[in-house]
């Protein structure tokens, strides 16, 4: 007797145990969190109104190819968050023509606008060699451990034509900049 009263409570407390983890069963829990934009703090160094210089006609008049002294412009990244590792950089802007599509088009028009000339831009690799920052190009930038990387870049003035009349230039080129 006392044997089938062990083994009916031992039933009793299998099914109770059975029911509280019921299929059927619903249990509600609520999570919390924040989820962080993955951004960085960017400057354009040394300004985002970047001035070339002057150049004489003369330099470049008749020089298919010929170009300007370049000028060193930076972006900056500062400020990450922790998860940032990398950016890629897609450049845009108005391209000089159909053939020179990595050349920016000189925005200025009428009688005192620059003939025959655009911007290129570009950036060196570790082993010196250029690699163009046309209109669609994309770069992937490597950041390193420290808390400021600076990406930089080489503009100048450039003729692909050879074909330069003297007058004012100005272009505009938009950085888009997402991370990795």
């Amino acid at each position: 007797m006392k044997r089938n009263a062990l083994l009916s409570g031992m039933l009793l407390f299998i099914s109770i145990s059975a029911r509280a983890y019921d299929a059927n069963s619903q249990v509600d829990f609520s999570v919390t969190g924040t989820i962080e934009p993955i951004t960085c703090n960017v400057a354009i160094l040394p300004s985002d109104n970047v001035n070339i210089g002057t150049i004489s006609s003369q330099h470049l008049a008749g020089i298919p190819g010929g170009n300007g002294p370049s000028t060193v412009i930076s972006l900056q990244f500062s400020g990450c968050t922790s998860e940032v590792t990398s950016s890629t950089i897609t450049f845009s802007g108005e391209p000089y023509d159909g053939t020179y599509a990595m050349i920016y088009k000189n925005n200025r028009s009428g009688s005192d606008a620059a003939g025959g000339i655009g911007l290129q831009l570009f950036t060196t690799s570790g082993n010196g060699a250029f690699t163009p920052l046309g209109n669609g190009d994309a770069y992937d930038f490597q950041f390193d451990d420290t808390e400021t990387n600076t990406f930089r870049m080489l503009a100048r003035l450039y003729t692909p034509y050879g074909n330069v009349s003297a007058g004012a230039f100005s272009t505009t080129v938009t950085f888009n900049v997402s991370y990795q």
